[in-house]
C-alpha cells in the first residue's frame, strides 16, 4: 500500500492524474412544493419556492 501511495503521489505531482469528483444527487420533495432549484452548494433557493 505504501508503494502504491508513493506512485499515486508521484503521478499527481507530475500531473498525470487529475482528480475529479462528480456527485449525482436526486432529491424528492413534496409535490405541493413548487419552484425548487438548488444552488452550487446544494441549498434550495428559498426565494423561488412556493406551495401550491
Amino acid at each position: 500500500m505504501q508503494a502504491l501511495a508513493l506512485i499515486e503521489d508521484k503521478m499527481n505531482e507530475e500531473l498525470w492524474l487529475l482528480f475529479h469528483v462528480h456527485i449525482k444527487r436526486t432529491d424528492n420533495v413534496h409535490p405541493a412544493l413548487q419552484g425548487v432549484t438548488m444552488d452550487s452548494f446544494g441549498w434550495g433557493d428559498f426565494a423561488k419556492m412556493w406551495v401550491k
